[in-house]
Parts: C-alpha cells; structure tokens; sequence
C-alpha cells in the first residue's frame, strides 16, 4: 500500500525468568491479544523495530532530544496522512526488564516522553494516538489479572508511584538517559 509510511514489527516479551518480568510481560501480553481483534492502528504498537517508507522518511524529522521517538514517528506519520501498519508475522524477540529499579526507570523516562510529546503535539493528539474503546481496555485489565492477579496490582502500584514522582518532577526532559541493563544481557 503506498500510503503505508510507518511500520513496526511485533515485539514479543521473552519468557519472564522472575516476578517484575512476568508482571511487565503480562501487561504487554494484553495488549498484543487485541492484535487479534483489530486494534493495532494504535501507538501502542509503534515501538521497538520500526520501518518508514522511502516518501515519509523525506519528511520525518525527530529532533535529537525526543525521548519516545516511536510515538512521535506514529503522530507525525498520522498528522501527515500517511497509514500506520503493524507488521503481526514480523517477530522481534526482547528481554523485559527484571530489577524494579529499571522498570522504574524505564517507566519514567515513557512517562516524560508522554509529557514532552504533549508540549509538541498536544495533550488530545497524543490521547488519541493511544486511544481505545473502553471494552477493549477492560478487556486487558481482566486477561492481566486472570493471568498474573498479584503481577496486576503490582504493575498499578508501581504505575501509581510514577505518577505521583512525575507530578512532583520538574526534571528537564531530554533524549540523554542512562541505559537499563537487566534487559541488556545475552541469552
């Protein structure tokens, strides 16, 4: 399809080998079963591997300090009339972070990217970019606490904690961060 700018391959979780990567590899397993019901036009899912066409590789310009550079190439991408495609049968494997001490990290370096991206874009665009139907979010809710009840309220826990740290944060925001290394090792 010619109007195809932006793709992203399948980023799949490698199996979690202790209970912080089990309950961030659930979160993320929710929201790949809604691949299969028709959701995937969702920033959620440009991340990790990504592709741009010859024509909006021309246009797309991500300034050196963004920190989510995913989502600014999806918004832009959408912004500039392109399609955004997800690439199911394209697998790239990864490790998920196992101390809580990267997840948080991780976490909050997202978090700011979300808040930076909202003074380029604005706050609507980017909650539309990451907008899904209320049944659909639902839906993971009740597969992740199904699947991994204590990995659920763990992962709103440590949710909760980011947001009150980044709501008392005046941090700059910058694409400078210091790397998680539990995600880093070979298998």
């Amino acid at each position: 399809d010619p109007q195809v700018g932006f793709a992203a391959a399948n980023t799949n979780p490698l199996p979690g080998k202790n209970f912080i990567e089990r309950a961030v590899n659930i979160y993320t397993e929710a929201r790949l079963k809604i691949i299969q019901k028709g959701y995937c036009d969702n920033a959620y899912f440009a991340r990790g591997f990504l592709g741009f066409s010859f024509e909006f590789a021309k246009i797309l310009r991500i300034p050196a300090d963004i920190i989510n550079d995913d989502t600014y190439a999806y918004i832009t991408c959408k912004k500039n009339g392109f399609k955004f495609c997800f690439a199911k049968s394209t697998i790239a494997w990864y490790r998920a972070p196992s101390t809580l001490g990267d997840h948080l990290s991780q976490s909050l370096r997202y978090v700011n990217g979300g808040k930076q991206l909202s003074e380029i874009f604005g706050t609507k665009a980017l909650k539309q970019s990451f907008a899904l139907p209320k049944s659909v979010q639902i839906k993971i809710m009740l597969y992740q606490i199904r699947k991994n009840p204590f990995g659920y309220l763990f992962m709103k826990f440590v949710n909760f904690y980011i947001f009150c740290k980044t709501v008392k944060s005046d941090d700059s925001l910058n694409g400078v961060w210091q790397p998680i290394l539990s995600s880093k090792q070979l298998l």
